[in-house]
């Protein structure tokens, strides 16, 4: 049986996430139906989804906020050389946190893939051949790193004389 599976790469963040794990293990994986055919089941998630989950643009911000005070004192004083020296900071600062949510989310693929019962996860899938089926993933993987698989509810509204 030959396959071919074509893969891209999303930027997030300014960063690469590679858009597909297990290339090479997918065929000992697949599973033979009744009819004799093979079934593969893909894997879907949103990095965009898992980040906002598990709150990711929170962390950033928080951690960002340390460099406004001292970044608008540079301002103030016309320090270009402080102003560089304190954007190189927040920007290692930010690959840092990113860096780790993409090896967060690389190691939480295989057991959310094992659990979930699909042989790959990949980011977006275009097309798929007959016995192919996909299974969007995103909320196992958000639990898997700890967030919340729903969003928050909003706090009921409450009017006065209820």
């Amino acid at each position: 049986m030959k396959m071919a599976i074509s893969t891209r790469s999303v930027v997030f963040g300014g960063v690469a996430i590679a858009a597909m794990l297990g290339v090479l293990s997918v065929q000992p994986m697949v599973k033979a139906q009744d009819d004799g055919s093979a079934t593969i089941t893909a894997g879907t998630y949103s990095p965009q989804a898992v980040a906002e989950q598990i709150g990711l643009q929170q962390k950033l911000m928080a951690e960002m906020g340390q460099f406004q005070g001292r970044m608008q004192a540079a301002q103030q004083e016309g320090d270009q050389q402080a102003m560089q020296q304190i954007q190189m900071e927040a920007q290692q600062i930010q690959e840092t946190i990113i860096g780790e949510f993409e090896t967060d989310l690389e190691a939480a693929m295989p057991g959310v893939a094992e659990e979930a019962g699909v042989q790959m996860i990949a980011m977006e899938i275009s097309w798929t051949a007959p016995g192919i089926e996909t299974k969007d993933v995103t909320g196992e993987l958000v639990e898997a790193l700890g967030g919340a698989a729903e969003p928050a509810a909003p706090p009921a509204l409450t009017l006065p004389g209820q």
